[in-house]
């Protein structure tokens, strides 16, 4: 019985100490750039190029990838560009966009999930589906609650990390 033990004392007292702590669960990666400056440098990289544009991610599927603390630059892309691997954002039948990695690429559909879901989307994505494919993500240490708007007062996109 002393044996089964250890494993949660070793767990208190590096919680204790302070080597770990149970933020280090959450699935959005950590920055030191505030919401204002992310959407700086997101707004500046967008605008090289008209087929490129920012959308704020929201929830937690997408693990050490992005979460809800980040903005994702993506480009305009049709299913053709598409490569297994990539995260494609997609319209799903509710109308939502949903932001997935590409787990295959089956030329007319794309079987795509949640890097941290346990099971893989429940439908194919249709080539009609695909909005576009993430190139770069900006963190920020938090982002506000409620709608967000680009500098020019734009409503800014949601693409939805879902579970």
């Amino acid at each position: 019985m002393r044996h089964t033990t250890w494993p949660v004392y070793l767990l208190c007292v590096v919680w204790i100490f302070g080597i770990w702590s149970p933020r280090m669960l959450s699935a959005d990666p950590v920055s030191s750039a505030t919401y204002a400056e992310a959407l700086e440098m997101a707004e500046l990289i967008a605008s090289q190029n008209v087929q490129w544009s920012i959308y704020r991610a929201k929830g937690a599927s997408m693990g050490d990838y992005f979460g809800s603390h980040s903005l994702l630059l993506v480009k305009c892309s049709g299913i053709r560009e598409v490569q297994e691997g990539m995260i494609v954002l997609y319209r799903s039948s509710r109308g939502e966009v949903v932001a997935h990695k590409v787990l295959r690429h089956r030329g007319v559909w794309l079987e795509t999930a949640g890097v941290s879901n346990d099971r893989r989307d429940p439908v194919f994505v249709r080539a009609n589906m695909v909005v576009g494919t993430v190139f770069g993500v900006i963190h920020a240490a938090s982002i506000p609650d409620g709608p967000l708007y680009t500098s020019d007062g734009r409503r800014l996109a949601v693409a939805y990390c879902k579970n």
